[in-house]
């Protein structure tokens, strides 16, 4: 019994010795996720401000300005290929399920030249990153951020953001008939859905 009982210890410190890397890089994930992943909301947004999208859009793009999705957006401002700036709004709320073709369709949606007397107020800016926080010991793990910021132009603040991230805590070939290998965070894409209407209810009132 205690020769099996060694083998044991002995096989998981073995497993443990060998895996040490992807422990400490587990580790440091999991205290990302926990000090900076999900929404964090610091100032209350307001509703009906304009909202400047960075992208350009093509006529094709259009249908993906998430205007029935952001209802308490007062406009959008964009830019199209030729650099003119239009503001589109809302005519009215389509019914539950309308495609977004026919959303953006002049039934539903009123597109017309920026009128630049109204400021837009807020923009959403996207991050990405790829690194490694101690790449001194973590030679086979890779680390992924991507952050979704609401920014109020009138103070140039990050008033809401929403923050996942990845970890990949070893190569495929590392492992047994090659398994997945990569962990994300949050796990609840609930909250991620609903950022983007919680950000007029939480967080300080200006």
């Amino acid at each position: 019994m205690k020769k099996i009982l060694f083998l044991v210890v002995l096989c998981v410190i073995g497993y443990s010795l060998y895996n040490a890397d992807a422990l400490y890089g587990q580790y440091l994930f999991s205290q990302m996720c926990k000090k900076e992943g999900g929404a964090r909301f610091y100032k209350q947004v307001d509703k009906g401000k304009g909202w400047r999208m960075d992208k350009i859009y093509s006529a094709n793009d259009i249908k993906h300005l998430g205007l029935a999705a952001n209802l308490n957006r007062g406009f959008i401002r964009f830019k199209d290929e030729s650099g003119k700036e239009f503001d589109a709004r809302l005519k009215s709320i389509p019914p539950y399920g309308t495609s977004s073709e026919v959303i953006n369709s002049p039934e539903y949606t009123l597109i017309e030249p920026a009128n630049l007397s109204i400021p837009v107020r807020y923009t959403e800016k996207y991050v990405v990153e790829q690194f490694n926080p101690d790449p001194k010991w973590l030679k086979k793990q890779s680390f992924g951020k991507n952050q979704v910021q609401v920014i109020d132009l009138d103070t140039n603040e990050i008033v809401a953001s929403y923050t996942g991230f990845g970890y990949r805590w070893t190569t495929s070939d590392r492992v047994i008939l090659n398994a997945p290998t990569a962990v994300v965070c949050p796990e609840n894409t609930n909250d991620r859905k609903s950022f983007l209407s919680d950000i007029y209810k939480q967080g300080e009132k200006k």
